[in-house]
């Protein structure tokens, strides 16, 4: 398995920078400011490498993190995360049955060309998961791993109102074990008053 996490980039575009430039470069030109939108052909190849240079960081929110954020407010995960029901330094391995999740979010690339003026364009990515089952490593109020059963879904991209594109997410594009570094990704208020170990 890669240590690598697995983004919003990688979903769409296979962690492709420059296959997300070419999906979002069109959109940019029909949402660009007037002035902007006249660019000679030239301009606009400089502002297609902007754009690329952006997509690994515009688009890096990551697949644990949705799913960790996702899934802080249920009952049997807030209970092994509780230091009043697991003592600390204990892993708790919590199962989930299948289950949807959708998740919505607003990557920004921030465009400057040089003698104009800069602009940001705000695009909207929905995602639509089904997981036929999760197990969930939780120690300390953080959840160290995820391992997936099967995941796929689909994902929308949108700026202005208007739909871009259309993905479908088999369940290759999924990894089935993350990991987290370091101590994990925090549940809700129990990570926020760490555990204090003796």
């Amino acid at each position: 398995m890669s240590d690598a996490p697995v983004t919003l980039n990688t979903l769409l575009w296979n962690g492709s920078s420059s296959a997300g430039a070419n999906a979002l470069i069109d959109a940019v030109k029909q949402h660009a400011p007037v002035d902007i939108a006249k660019l000679p052909t030239l301009q606009w190849r400089e502002l297609a490498q902007a754009v690329e240079d952006q997509v690994a960081t515009g688009f890096d929110t990551s697949l644990g993190a949705i799913l960790v954020r996702s899934w802080s407010d249920l009952a049997a995960i807030r209970e092994a995360a509780d230091p009043r029901r697991t003592p600390p330094d204990t892993t708790r391995s919590v199962p989930l049955v299948e289950h949807s999740i959708e998740s919505v979010h607003h990557p920004k690339l921030e465009i400057t060309i040089e003698g104009l003026r800069s602009f940001d364009v705000v695009f909207e990515v929905k995602l639509a998961l089904k997981i036929t089952g999760a197990i969930l490593g939780i120690r300390n109020a953080r959840i160290r791993e995820i391992r997936l059963g099967e995941c796929r879904g689909e994902a929308t991209l949108s700026l202005g109102g208007h739909t871009l594109h259309r993905y479908e997410l088999g369940s290759a594009r999924f990894p089935g074990h993350i990991r987290f570094a370091g101590e994990g990704m925090p549940i809700g208020q129990y990570a926020r008053d760490p555990v204090r170990r003796h």
